[in-house]
């Protein structure tokens, strides 16, 4: 332990300061360590003569410059700057500090003593970090968890490093709280999934998802063996896992519907010669790994889907005719043969998926409101030429992140706007977050209804029910005038403003014309 010079405002005794000294230098070794930060080399600037004394001022920018404020509170840098004073009072010995902090990397002037004790214990000590220690009650809580995920990950054939290895960039096996709470692929509540991160939370904060992986792996293995160690949580026996293949093929076909899932491709890498017949566990497997939120496909329904279409292929083998099943489900945009039959009557209709994106309705104080907030936005948008629906879909991930669910979360909804120099008001955010709420998701906004409103575009093939605002009449382009002009005349105004400022009228009208008809 150094010397501790100085007193400190406020500590009573010298004992009690050394120990709050130790914690605080600790800490900043811990960042160091962890961020590679050089704290000498931003106190040296401040240092032309090399005198290794720099002023409090000083030392306190370079402690800002270093990210150490992010770190130590004004008490501790307070107790810091008492703890290494220069001979001068107004100044810090900012090498005594740098060579306390430094210890963590290595030992100074160790080519005059190179017999001197090694820092590496100092290194370990900082990284050590007691277990995520968690009581009984959660030990149960997480088993029950843990026996859920090893169930799902079994029956729906999941790879689970796949989920996470996308967010993983250095391949370090550790990502943030965040990323882990988007990519795992299993649906659990807010507090299953608190208290799954704070038992795999890694020294840095972030989460061991590799440790959590090889925990699963391993727990899947044991259910395997003989005599096994695990015994899984059964399910209960409800009206949802007893559903029929007709019922799930409904949902099946909505869900393909409304997110434009392609089925097929996983299930015809198992069809190298395009028989249109895989194994039942390829077609489980396949189904199994579809993106599918608030539709979870349990081992229940998978064989009621691999029995439906269970067929007997040229060779006499019992396999899946997933073909057929593609078909089933692939009616919901078009029918097979139309070529050959251009008269025949299609199954489904946009019709019949109309209702899944219709806006809430509100009081009409708030309605009107709304439509004045809409024409707000749509003035902008097209003054500026804006065009949202991409910005929106940056931000519109699934929870495996491979499709589009049509919805954002209110704050990414907030945020894209925000982005486009849209800035509302929070009563204006809150009213466009209810009359444009996800069906399925309170939580979320339907961003492609908003867009069409804002295009005064019909959605899902039915009329929005949106009433626009008309826009106010513009101004004469020649200033001065009253009174009504004749066509020449504004026909002679319109291009002496094309003329002076150098305008392509086309342009602007090119992009209401979709058909490229002239009209």
């Amino acid at each position: 332990m150094m010397e501790v010079t100085g007193s400190v405002p406020g500590s009573p005794t010298t004992g009690r300061y050394e120990s709050e000294l130790d914690g605080i230098i600790k800490k900043l070794r811990l960042h160091c360590l962890q961020q590679r930060v050089r704290v000498d080399l931003y106190l040296q600037d401040f240092d032309k003569m090399r005198s290794g004394v720099v002023t409090r001022s000083q030392f306190r920018r370079a402690m800002h410059m270093s990210g150490f404020t992010s770190v130590v509170s004004e008490r501790e840098f307070d107790v810091l700057s008492a703890a290494f004073l220069g001979k001068d009072p107004t100044t810090i010995n900012y090498a005594a500090f740098c060579e306390a902090v430094d210890e963590v990397f290595t030992k100074k002037r160790l080519e005059k003593d190179p017999m001197a004790a090694s820092t590496a214990h100092i290194a370990a000590h900082v990284l050590h970090r007691p277990p995520n220690e968690l009581t009984p009650e959660e030990d149960n809580i997480l088993a029950r968890v843990q026996a859920r995920c090893v169930a799902d990950t079994k029956s729906l054939g999941i790879v689970l490093k796949t989920c996470f290895i996308d967010f993983d960039k250095q391949r370090s096996g550790k990502i943030p709280p965040t990323q882990f709470e988007r990519a795992i692929p299993f649906k659990l509540d807010p507090s299953e999934l608190r208290l799954l991160m704070k038992k795999y939370t890694a020294p840095n904060q972030h989460i061991d998802y590799q440790k959590w992986i090889n925990d699963i792996n391993r727990a899947t293995a044991d259910l395997e063996a003989p005599p096994p160690t695990f015994t899984a949580v059964p399910t209960p026996p409800t009206a949802e896992n007893r559903r029929s293949a007709d019922d799930l093929l409904a949902d099946l076909r909505k869900h393909v519907k409304q997110t434009r899932l392609r089925i097929s491709e996983d299930m015809v890498d198992y069809d190298k010669l395009r028989t249109g017949y895989i194994t039942p566990s390829q077609f489980k497997g396949c189904l199994g790994r579809l993106k599918i939120q608030r539709l979870p496909l349990n081992e229940a329904a998978l064989e009621a889907l691999s029995e439906k279409y269970m067929a007997t292929d040229s060779q006499g083998y019992p396999k899946v005719h997933y073909q057929r099943f593609i078909n089933d489900i692939e009616e919901v945009f078009t029918a097979k043969g139309m070529e050959k039959d251009p008269s025949k009557t299609l199954t489904y209709k946009a019709e019949d998926f109309k209702n899944v994106s219709r806006t809430k309705t509100l009081s009409p104080e708030q309605e009107e409101r709304v439509a004045c907030i809409m024409e707000r936005i749509r003035t902008i948008v097209n003054s500026r030429r804006m065009h949202l629906k991409p910005a929106f879909q940056d931000f519109d991930r699934a929870t495996k992140g491979l499709y589009q669910t049509r919805t954002t979360s209110k704050k990414r909804f907030e945020r894209v706007l925000a982005l486009n120099n849209i800035n509302l008001s929070e009563e204006e955010y809150e009213l466009l977050g209810q009359k444009y709420e996800s069906s399925n998701d309170p939580l979320n906004v339907n961003y492609v209804l908003f867009c069409d409103h804002l295009e005064h575009v019909e959605a899902n093939g039915g009329p929005a029910n949106f009433v626009p605002v008309p826009l106010p009449q513009a101004k004469y382009l020649r200033t001065g005038k009253t009174g009504v002009e004749s066509l020449e005349e504004v026909i002679s105004d319109i291009r002496a403003q094309v003329l002076t400022q150098r305008i392509r009228i086309s342009e602007f009208l090119r992009d209401y014309d979709r058909l490229k008809s002239g009209l």
